[in-house]
Parts: C-alpha cells; structure tokens; sequence
C-alpha cells in the first residue's frame, strides 16, 4: 500500500489514499464472504439440497443475506459517490434496510437521469 501511495506523490497521493483503504476494505470484504462461503460450502454441500434439515436451512439462509448485505454495501459505495455523502447516504439506508426494490430504484433513477449506468464519460 505505502508503494501504490508514494509512486503518486503529492496531491494524487491524499487524493487516493482513501481510495486506497476503501479499495481494501471492499477486497477485504470480497475475502471474507468467500471465506465464509467456502466454509458453508464445506461444512452444508448445496447438493444435494437437504430443505428439511433446520441446520442446512439456516446456514445457507445466513450465507444468503450476508451475500446481500457485502452486495449492497458495494452499490451503497457508488451511490455515495455518485450522489455524494447526503443523497447516497439516503440511498443507501434504502438499500440496506428495505433491500433490493431500492437497489432496483437507484439503478432506475441513475438511468433515468444520466441515460448510462457508466460512473464517467468514455
């Protein structure tokens, strides 16, 4: 990290900084679903499916909303940063508290108004 900060220099490097720790905190969060995954995989195989078994249930029902949540949260770092900290703040309690209908109305929105789902012009 301290590399990918000093090869920047001046400006650039408290420009990204912040970048930087997001960056890691996202590949942080990336890690740990898949670890988790692999874990519940390991411990409850999704085949065959055993949907009458309380343990299997759950776990792969908590793997599922943790799915979502580190999805969520990924989108909530866009909305953010597209409509800056108040609005995306807005959008992102949607997000995380009412689910994907607020996923779908952001997407819809953004592209409603800016007519591309792309984050800059190309």
């Amino acid at each position: 990290v301290k590399s990918l900060l000093l090869s920047s220099g001046g400006a650039h490097t408290r420009r990204r900084a912040p970048g930087v720790v997001l960056g890691l905190a996202y590949l942080a969060l990336g890690v740990a679903f898949a670890y988790t995954l692999y874990l519940t995989w390991q411990k409850f195989p999704l085949w065959p499916l055993k949907p009458n078994s309380a343990a299997w249930a759950y776990a792969w029902l908590v793997q599922t909303v943790w799915d979502y949540y580190a999805g969520a949260l990924c989108l909530c770092g866009i909305a953010i940063a597209t409509e800056g900290v108040v609005v995306g703040s807005l959008w992102s309690l949607g997000i995380l508290a009412l689910g994907s209908s607020f996923s779908c109305l952001f997407v819809a929105t953004r592209l409603f108004r800016k007519g591309t789902m792309a984050l800059r012009s190309m």
